[in-house]
């Protein structure tokens, strides 16, 4: 079930012999709510999650060029075809490169440029209607809540992956217990492994399964 922040916080208390705390201002309950803040970086950046990757429609834009905010990495962006709802996947090409092959005109997109890390070019650029169908793939962080309520929007699974490493960091700055945080340490290691490792065999089977249907959708044997 999704853990709000407070309950998180409290489960924290509760793995270090601490009282529950009513709300995130006593010490205690700040001091588990920086671990839980530390601990979320430390899986985010732990590996390339399936949870971290989104696609967004690109909606804001100044003609062929287009803000995407909130993502961290763009990995690619696809033009969705307005009758079919397909989608094909544009060309990346450096700035220079696709400003020499195509003209700034309005047309069917065929390939974009990278311009900072929150916005793309793209060449020729939709029609204002077409806006929308400008589909970027990219990663984002998982960024903890605020508000005592609110829910960390983490998969469940991942759940005992945060609140052990949560414990790993109130066991160095609350208990200064080093030999005990070296030992959760380990553990976080140990399981970021063993998910990375299923992730990866569910991407296989996947792809796998893809290869196995022919374009009528049945599956070839």
């Amino acid at each position: 079930m999704p853990r709000t922040l407070l309950v998180a916080v409290n489960d924290v208390l509760l793995q270090i012999g601490e009282r529950p705390s009513s709300s995130l201002t006593s010490v205690v309950g700040r001091k588990a709510f920086l671990a839980l803040e530390a601990a979320l970086m430390d899986v985010n950046s732990a590996s390339d999650w399936t949870f971290k990757r989104f696609a967004v429609p690109a909606t804001q834009r100044n003609q062929e060029t287009y803000t995407i905010p909130g993502l961290e990495r763009i990995d690619k962006v696809h033009y969705r075809d307005l009758e079919t709802g397909n989608e094909r996947p544009l060309k990346y090409l450096p700035a220079e490169d696709l400003r020499e092959l195509f003209r700034l005109t309005e047309g069917r997109p065929e390939a974009y440029a990278l311009t900072d890390d929150e916005t793309i070019t793209v060449l020729p650029y939709p029609p204002i209607a077409e806006i929308g169908n400008i589909v970027v793939y990219g990663t984002k962080s998982i960024v903890m809540p605020s508000g005592a309520d609110e829910v960390i929007d983490l998969p469940e699974r991942f759940y005992p992956m945060l609140l052990g490493r949560a414990l790993y960091h109130m066991l160095l700055t609350h208990l200064s217990d080093q030999a005990a945080a070296n030992a959760k340490n380990n553990e976080f290691l140990q399981l970021v492994a063993r998910f990375v490792q299923k992730e990866s065999a569910h991407q296989r089977r996947g792809r796998n399964m893809f290869r196995q249907r022919g374009h009528n959708g049945r599956t070839i044997f």
